[in-house]
């Protein structure tokens, strides 16, 4: 993989995607007339070209069904915009706002392979949330509903949930000694802080969705042991 004086730029680049995320309304914010054109959507819209350019690109059989399932979503989408009254522009713009992530996903398989910088990924994405329930505590949305820095409280309850799932994760991968108990009670104190976020924004598909996948998780792990 090439790099630049020892940076791999496209690293950088999912790296800034993941920082720029949670930042959704960052234009009314700063005071500047908003856009469709996020700076995350910009990233991601180049990590999609740069896909194309490269040509490399690692697509296994779980990535196949997650693009059938978004395939037959996407026909069923236009087929009602055209036949049952839809909107086919809002509904290709809504296809497109989707393929972004998903575009950026298949390049974090296909370029990031070190493991050290998927959890930097993670670890900023998850710093850029919390100080977005920072925020939300002073500047709260509509019913006290807080939105972070997103227009809806569902996608930034959705963005926490993931930054939760990662730091449930490296709790449960922390050892036992006295310096990685207190790592252990710093990720479950972040976590517990970012749930109160998710609680606070009054959506409460994202926090069952947590919670279902810690159970999972658990159960997953006991079978595991248990198996000779």
């Amino acid at each position: 993989m090439s790099t630049m004086r020892g940076i791999n730029p496209y690293y950088v680049l999912i790296l800034l995607y993941a920082a720029l995320v949670p930042l959704e309304q960052i234009y009314p914010i700063l005071g500047l007339q908003n856009s469709i054109w996020k700076p995350y959507r910009v990233v991601g819209a180049l990590v999609i070209v740069l896909i194309f350019l490269r040509g490399r690109i690692w697509f296994d059989r779980f990535d196949r069904r997650l693009f059938l399932l978004y395939l037959i979503g996407a026909l069923i989408s236009v087929f009602y915009a055209l036949f049952l009254g839809g909107s086919l522009n809002q509904t290709i713009w809504f296809l497109t706002i989707i393929a972004i992530p998903a575009g950026v996903y298949v390049a974090t398989k296909s370029w990031i392979w070190d493991r050290n910088q998927v959890d930097t990924i993670f670890m900023v994405w998850t710093v850029v949330n919390v100080a977005s329930v920072v925020y939300s505590i002073n500047n709260p949305g509509e019913y006290f509903r807080i939105t972070g820095f997103f227009e809806s409280p569902g996608l930034f309850s959705l963005s926490l949930s993931v930054s939760v799932l990662y730091l449930f994760t490296k709790a449960m991968g922390t050892g036992t000694s006295p310096m990685r108990f207190l790592a252990v009670l710093a990720y479950v104190g972040v976590a517990l802080f970012l749930l109160g976020g998710m609680f606070a924004s009054g959506t409460r598909a994202s926090l069952l969705g947590v919670f279902g996948s810690i159970v999972l998780t658990i159960a997953a792990l006991v079978v595991t042991k248990r198996r000779p």
